[in-house]
């Protein structure tokens, strides 16, 4: 799958990432919550990054997840993209210095989007391997999002007691 995201044509991705930003802003999950987790990408992912700026300026709160060694993820409030930090994993953080940690009361109530490197019909997810988001949506209950491309899309993915179902998936064809 990361293969098929790095072979991805530029100007195809965006035009993908575009139709899947109008889908996801356009959705009733969107609409009905104030405050909203969100990764944030990476090159060969669906660019979050203008669906947080967009979500700042619509006056939501948004939290981003900084992952720890334990294999803890924790969010933090952000009010810009413009001050978080590089990890050793290449991934922009946030920093705990400069952002309010989001407490785990508040998460309930939230839309999260959740990164995945494919999705199939049953909403059950492949990630990167870390276990980090099945841990947090296993703890709390967010409304999930589910974004990536059509072509990662699968017919199975193999699942165990402890993955996490994502309630809604977006992708530029659909969602």
């Amino acid at each position: 799958m990361k293969n098929i995201r790095k072979s991805m044509d530029i100007s195809f991705k965006e035009l993908c990432d575009n139709e899947i930003f109008l889908k996801l802003v356009s959705s009733e999950q969107f609409r009905n919550h104030d405050k909203i987790l969100c990764y944030v990408s990476t090159d060969i992912e669906v660019d979050t990054r203008r669906f947080i700026n967009y979500a700042l300026e619509c006056g939501k709160t948004v939290a981003v997840p900084k992952c720890g060694r334990n294999g803890e993820m924790t969010f933090f409030e952000i009010d810009s993209l413009d001050n978080l930090e590089r990890s050793a994993f290449g991934i922009d953080e946030p920093s705990e210095k400069l952002h309010r940690k989001f407490s785990s009361d508040e998460t309930d109530s939230c839309l999260c989007i959740v990164p995945a490197l494919a999705f199939d019909s049953d909403g059950m997810r492949l990630g990167y391997g870390g276990g980090y988001y099945d841990r947090f949506l296993s703890r709390f209950s967010p409304e999930t999002v589910g974004i990536c491309y059509s072509s990662c899309i699968v017919e199975k993915i193999p699942s165990q007691q402890h993955d996490i179902r994502i309630k809604n998936i977006i992708t530029e064809t659909g969602g």
